[in-house]
């Protein structure tokens, strides 16, 4: 399991469970198992959960777009 499908699990338990999440997120339970199977948080749904839930949106999308949004962090461009 990725770290973020581990980040993904902790809001999905602290929100009710699956059905609830998901239903709260305006998708299928289905989508939430398409998500974890792949590993990662679509950015335009991380961004979702980050407003919803105060879970960092970087820390769910896939490592390598999480490692640009950093490095334009620290570079001053966001």
């Amino acid at each position: 399991m990725t770290p973020q499908i581990e980040i993904l699990n902790a809001a999905i338990r602290d929100n009710g469970g699956i059905i609830a999440f998901a239903q709260d997120m305006g998708v299928s339970h289905q989508v939430i198992y398409q998500w974890k199977k792949r590993g990662y948080v679509p950015m335009d749904r991380a961004l979702i959960i980050q407003n919803k839930y105060g879970v960092d949106h970087k820390t769910m999308v896939r490592s390598d777009i999480a490692q640009l949004l950093a490095g334009l962090q620290t570079s001053g461009g966001l």
